[in-house]
């Protein structure tokens, strides 16, 4: 995706108008020059923009990142491998480039030719972007095919399991011997990948009882480095929370939350009444990439969170929604190391479990708590001792993060606090060299899009139907009756916000980008995916198979008339009701990321007596000065 360098001495807009960049004081503000009057100014980092110009350079052929073979990524990747050793590096010069040329046997000239595509695109300018060669791995001498074949049967698909590098150099070794051509790197690694999944991992099985005898490391690699490993996961939160209208008991709300492991940081949060899911994913760590200023306005937070930035790499478990396509490749094209533990054991994932632990830790001094079984002394209502709303417990635990948390001394930071030590790592202490300012990502939309579920839809004269409902935009007339020529099918790929119906994003690949498609009915109000499919299963349990998109609107009608009835009368129906207007709230702070750049600051937020029975600062949150980390 795209991002933006802070650089001394680079041009940017702010408010408008170009500045340039004299110095960076801290990770919130720098000091820019306005060559127009010769003054200087200080102004917020995050408010850094671009300067607007029109498409040059590199224009590379960027599908949807749901479409790449996985050859092409594998090849990306391979790249990405050549190159990064110089991608690390403060100060490249061209001694280095020939020196890592001569270590992968490439030339100088095709190593600058990828790192100038990676400084463009990212991994998609490491994409071979030249049409489809379905037969490009069948090129090879039979009797090549054969050793490859030999050398992953009796060296990878051992316990011992090498890296392909091993087996690379083996199938090399025998070539020459045999007087074969080697065959390519990227060549055998595709071997490689292709065998995956085809009974290697049960020749493994015994790592299993191998491991529960061996020493785990006490550290994480590359656990030194801002924004180098993030940990995430999702946990029920031990409070139960009321609906903003009656506030009546509507539910337990579930937590997601990432964790930068050389800084113990929180990145992002995301909290909500649906369970974990890819959404709550993407929303994460689109949460954790950028900028919060105006997420913390619109929560009413006062504080400051500068964690912003792509990470190296995002440790998670193995549940589905960190295994769907949709975060494997948005993870891909954001240049982002996806790394799952060991199934059943959190192997390298403490972080983010005791942050979890912690911030429930915190929760259950609140009214409404929710024990467990083990834990409870005393017979304790939660439901009818709830009196915090859902945007009340997100406040509370963004505060809780932004002022208590990260300036709280960590045993696992030697005693030090995450503030001080986060500041340290990029800007630099007196005998140590920082990473830098990160860069900031420029398009949110684009990025939240990347990670979204996906759909495919061809597209007719009225849009696109979903779910029997049907979208329209001006923009698609393009494609009517038109195949989409970049997919096996035809069909074009749309991504979908869950929380919303309206709008769907269409990706559009002559513009290389996403239009949004709304309503095809104007007049119709948005809702969610969750109640389009509640509304499709009930017109299917009614005996329905050829209905059309009013049926469906006036199926979720009915249901809101019945949930109107019985919100007084069960308590699911206001837990239903509660989530619909915790999926519109989730929006809203999703589009506060978006704006968190704007041109000019927004004017400060009113009082909007959330917390007027509760003082804040009265809250028992800091009981505890050293976290067991």
């Amino acid at each position: 995706m795209s991002v933006l360098s802070i650089t001394n001495g680079n041009t940017y807009e702010v408010s408008g108008r170009e500045v340039v960049l004299q110095t960076v004081i801290n990770l919130q503000r720098c000091v820019v020059l306005d060559p127009a009057t010769g003054e200087l100014e200080i102004t917020k980092t995050s408010k850094l923009r671009a300067v607007t110009k029109p498409n040059e350079g590199l224009t590379a052929k960027r599908q949807d990142v749901s479409k790449y073979t996985d050859e092409q990524w594998s090849e990306a990747k391979a790249r990405l491998e050549l190159i990064e050793p110089l991608l690390n590096q403060r100060r490249r010069s061209r001694a280095d480039v020939e020196e890592r040329s001569e270590e992968v046997n490439s030339s100088p000239a095709t190593l600058y030719r990828y790192l100038r595509r990676y400084r463009e695109l990212g991994l998609f300018g490491l994409v071979d972007g030249r049409t489809d060669r379905t037969d490009v791995t069948f090129r090879l001498d039979d009797r090549v095919e054969q050793v490859i074949a030999d050398v992953i049967g009796e060296k990878y698909k051992t316990v011992e399991a090498p890296r392909p590098a091993a087996v690379i150099e083996e199938v090399h070794r025998r070539c020459h011997v045999l007087g074969l051509r080697k065959p390519a790197a990227n060549t055998v690694r595709d071997r490689i990948d292709r065998e995956r999944g085809r009974g290697t991992s049960r020749v493994r099985r015994e790592r299993r009882d191998e491991e529960q005898f061996t020493a785990s490391p006490s550290s994480l690699p590359n656990n030194k480095t801002n924004l180098g490993i993030y940990q995430i996961d999702h946990t029920p939160m031990d409070v139960a929370i009321v609906d903003d209208e009656g506030r009546e008991f509507s539910g337990r709300p579930y937590l997601t939350m990432a964790i930068d492991t050389s800084d113990r940081m929180v990145g992002g949060v995301f909290v909500s009444l649906d369970p974990p899911s890819v959404q709550s994913v993407a929303l994460c760590v689109h949460n954790a990439i950028f900028p919060k200023d105006q997420y913390l306005e619109e929560l009413g937070v006062e504080g400051e969170w500068p964690v912003w930035g792509i990470p190296d790499s995002i440790h998670c478990d193995n549940g589905p929604d960190f295994r769907a396509e949709a975060v494997q490749k948005g993870c891909d094209f954001n240049g982002i190391d996806l790394t799952w533990r060991p199934v059943k054991r959190a192997k390298w994932g403490g972080h983010i479990e005791r942050l979890l632990g912690t911030a429930n830790g915190k929760l259950v001094q609140f009214p409404g708590k929710i024990e467990t079984p083990d834990r409870r002394k005393v017979r304790y209502n939660s439901e009818k001792r709830a009196i915090f709303t859902m945007r009340e417990i997100e406040e509370l635990l963004v505060h809780w993060i932004v002022n208590i948390y990260q300036k709280q001394r960590h045993r696992g930071l030697g005693g030090r606090v995450p503030f001080a030590v986060h500041q340290e790592l990029l800007l630099g202490a007196e005998n140590t060299v920082g990473r830098g300012i990160p860069d900031v990502p420029q398009n949110a939309q684009r990025m939240l899009c990347d990670f979204l579920p996906i759909e495919y839809r061809t597209v007719q004269q009225y849009g696109v139907q979903i779910m029997n409902v049907r979208f329209y935009g001006p923009e698609i007339e393009r494609f009517v009756g038109q195949r989409n020529p970049h997919t096996d099918d035809g069909r074009y790929i749309i991504r979908l916000d869950r929380r919303k119906a309206s709008p769907v994003y269409l990706y559009d690949h002559e513009q290389r980008d996403y239009i949004e498609l709304h309503f095809a009915n104007l007049g119709r109000s948005n809702c969610s995916w969750w109640e389009i499919e509640e509304a499709n299963r009930r017109l299917r349990e009614q005996g329905l198979r050829d209905y059309d998109e009013d049926a469906v609107f006036r199926a979720m009608e009915d249901m809101e008339r019945r949930k109107a009835r019985s919100q007084k009368k069960t308590k699911q129906a206001r837990k239903e009701q509660q989530k619909k207007v915790a999926r519109a709230q989730s929006v809203d702070r999703t589009e506060a990321l978006r704006t968190n750049a704007a041109s000019a600051p927004l004017p400060a937020p009113g009082d909007d007596g959330l917390l007027d029975d509760l003082n804040i600062d009265d809250l028992d949150l800091g009981a505890i000065e050293t976290l067991s980390d």
